[in-house]
This record gives structure tokens, C-alpha cells and sequence, in this order.
């Protein structure tokens, strides 16, 4: 569902592909990483046991969403976080929480972040 309400803002050139990350052990917290590819290439994932870090990491330097030194992440609420060539979603892993509601919510709220990114850097 996600797919189906985005992919038409960046066709033809491309086409977003994702790929689902956890942090390896416990799977409480579920990440979905979507990245615009050129349409008919192959995306360039990190290395699967790189992938969580990578995540912290862009959490870690957006500032926005509360960790300890340990690099455990605390969110009560969605991360939805909107990048240039990326959507970042991370959710606790609960079957509610993944919905195909759940999607258009998701589909909305970060075409509202990237619409609202696109305003400030056109000031």
C-alpha cells in the first residue's frame, strides 16, 4: 500500500525499494528503510549486520528521537523520518502497528514531512 501511493511521485525516472531491518535479537522495534532507486537498478543495502547501526547512527545525528549510550532507542510513538533519497519507519513490532491502515497513515504522514521539507528548502 505504502509503495502504491509513493512510486507514482517519482516515476518514471524511479521507484523506491525497502528492506526490513531489526536489531538482530530481540525484534521488539521493526524497521522499514525505503530508498529511491533509478527505475530498473539494483538498490545498495549495507551489510546486514551494519544495517541497525546505520540506523541508529541516522537517528543519532537527526537529533530528534531520544537514545542512551547504548544506542537503545526510545520511542513511545512512530519514527517517521523523511530524507533525500530515503523514508525511515520504525515501529514496535506489533501486528497493529503494520496494518494496511497502518500504511496509508505511514504513506501520508511522510508525504506531509517530505512536502514540508520541500517549502522550507525552497525559502
Amino acid at each position: 500500500m505504502f509503495l502504491r501511493i509513493w512510486n507514482p511521485e517519482i516515476e518514471p525516472e524511479g521507484e523506491f525499494v525497502w528492506r526490513l531491518i531489526t536489531d538482530g535479537s530481540s525484534s521488539q522495534v521493526l524497521v522499514l528503510l525505503f530508498q529511491v532507486i533509478l527505475a530498473g537498478q539494483t538498490p545498495k543495502w549495507d551489510e546486514r549486520d551494519q544495517e541497525w547501526k546505520a540506523v541508529l547512527d541516522r537517528l543519532g545525528n537527526s537529533g530528534y528521537y531520544p537514545m542512551d549510550q547504548a544506542g537503545m532507542l526510545y520511542a513511545d510513538t512512530f519514527v517517521r523520518m523523511v530524507g533525500k533519497h530515503e523514508i525511515l519507519i520504525i515501529k514496535r513490532n506489533e501486528q497493529r502497528h503494520w496494518t494496511r491502515s497502518a500504511a496509508l497513515n505511514d504513506a501520508d504522514a511522510t508525504i506531509a514531512q517530505a512536502m514540508h521539507i520541500q517549502e522550507e528548502h525552497a525559502r
